[in-house]
């Protein structure tokens, strides 16, 4: 009877033990978490998110999502106000990107006319 208990124990918890958040999180996984966050206005856990994305991708070399990171950073931290910087650099990587900022507005929604 013990043994019978201690078996169902063990096949009822080692899913869970396993199953736990020991996957890796790589870089796009990040940058999905952090706009799933953000999505929910949750700025403050969003911008790590998205920092940590950023260096990943900067690491691997992809540029693109390295600027989509970047530029998701921009928006969570942006709660005081985009300042000049910030546009010029996001129009500048928009122009090496070679990315379309239809409308004067990058991909993040970030606008990037000239100040």
């Amino acid at each position: 009877m013990r043994r019978q208990m201690l078996t169902l124990i063990v096949f009822l918890l080692l899913p869970m033990a396993v199953r736990s958040d020991s996957r890796p999180q790589g870089p796009l996984a990040l940058l999905a978490e952090a706009d799933r966050l953000a999505m929910l206005y949750n700025w403050p856990k969003a911008a790590p998110l998205y920092a940590q994305a950023e260096s990943l991708f900067v690491q691997s070399g992809d540029r693109k999502n390295a600027l989509f990171a970047r530029l998701g950073y921009f928006w969570a931290t942006a709660d005081s106000g985009v300042n000049p910087a910030i546009r010029k650099e996001v129009a500048t990587q928009c122009v090496q990107q070679r990315l379309v900022c239809s409308a004067g507005v990058s991909p993040a929604g970030v606008d990037v006319r000239a100040p």
